[in-house]
């Protein structure tokens, strides 16, 4: 399918109404402007069936990176002091 309407599918179009409204005479260009509306609009929604079928776009990768690894607002842990030495007791030796 193209997205163009071809001139002998305008005429072909064209002559069937002509033969349709009784063969009148003198309607050449109602015809012809009836026949390139009706296929413009068949065109339109053919274009708008294949576009429902068409599946949304994905974020790239590298945008689904970015936002996985994006930070959110998690600050490093505070430094500790070292813990002080206990002072232990010193063991006696008796006897």
């Amino acid at each position: 399918m193209t997205n163009t309407i071809q001139h002998e599918n305008i005429a072909k179009r064209a002559y069937e109404i002509y033969i349709g409204s009784g063969a009148q005479p003198g309607r050449d260009q109602e015809n012809w402007m009836q026949a390139e509306a009706e296929l413009r609009s068949e065109l339109q929604q053919q274009i708008a069936a294949i576009a429902k079928t068409v599946p949304a776009p994905q974020p790239s990768l590298a945008a689904t990176i970015r936002q996985t690894l994006k930070p959110r607002g998690i600050a490093p842990a505070p430094a500790t002091k070292p813990a002080a030495k206990r002072k232990t007791a010193s063991r006696v030796k008796l006897g």
